[in-house]
């Protein structure tokens, strides 16, 4: 078990650095999980600042990506923290500033990270069917996997998503609020008990990439899904929001939904 206390700067006094500082990048480590899965983490920065030779300042946004099977994630104030070093530094182009987030992440990670500057800021909204007005048979203080259940036999091809879903940073015990959106090919699931296990999650203490692999391997177990892929799409803190996406596609692309929370 993961001390977070030792390994994290969240709660921490913070020492914002002046110059480009890889450092203070912190790992921390995946739990194990036993459920096998394939999928992505995908960041977007939106207060990413640089200077350019002339030393005047650049500004943009930045999306980073890296596998789920990647041993560590990176911690996000310390990426905070890095990403703010880069506020003093001088890059010849973006292209070489880019060249070194993605060398520093990779090695934090221990994976291929990718890195790039978004153009394109469109804000839109999931497809599928919304089950926030589900009616909710049962609250739980905490997500009980056996409030899952199938509604029908019948094979089912379709997209369900949820826009009140809320769980906890582990360290700070800040809200952490995100829509889950939820891919699935088999038997029919009974939306309000899948509502009802969502909203177990209110109070738990968690990463967002945990919770994602939590809410996968739980309806995996539960409903055994022919295919299935769990996206969580979590507001922005700090100027970073996190998008971590959990499936049973091998192959599975790196979606660029931004919903107009985030």
């Amino acid at each position: 078990m993961v001390d977070l206390c030792k390994v994290t700067e969240l709660g921490k006094a913070t020492q914002y650095h002046q110059q480009y500082n890889r450092q203070v990048l912190v790992a921390v480590p995946r739990p194990s999980n036993t459920t096998p899965h394939y999928g992505y983490d995908v960041w977007r920065c939106w207060e990413m600042s640089w200077l350019d030779p002339q030393q005047r300042p650049v500004t943009a946004a930045l999306r980073i990506s890296y596998p789920a099977s990647s041993p560590c994630i990176v911690e996000s104030k310390s990426l905070k923290l890095y990403l703010g070093s880069f506020n003093f530094t001088t890059f010849p182009d973006s292209l070489q500033l880019l060249k070194t987030i993605q060398c520093d992440l990779s090695y934090t990670v221990g994976a291929l990270v990718k890195t790039e500057l978004l153009t394109d800021t469109t804000r839109s909204t999931p497809h599928g069917q919304c089950i926030d007005d589900a009616k909710v048979q049962h609250v739980t203080s905490m997500p009980e996997a056996s409030l899952l259940s199938i509604y029908s036999q019948s094979t089912a091809e379709e997209t369900l998503y949820s826009n009140t879903f809320r769980s906890c940073c582990p360290v700070t015990a800040q809200p952490d609020w995100a829509t889950i959106v939820l891919d699935y090919r088999g038997p029919t699931m009974c939306q309000h008990s899948l509502a009802s296990y969502l909203f177990g999650y209110r109070n738990h203490a968690a990463f967002h990439e945990s919770c994602i692999t939590q809410i996968y391997t739980d309806i995996q177990q539960q409903c055994q899904p022919e295919a299935l892929t769990i996206t969580g799409y979590f507001t922005r803190r700090g100027g970073l929001d996190i998008n971590p996406c959990r499936s049973s596609t091998p192959d599975i692309e790196c979606n660029d939904l931004m919903l107009p929370r985030q």
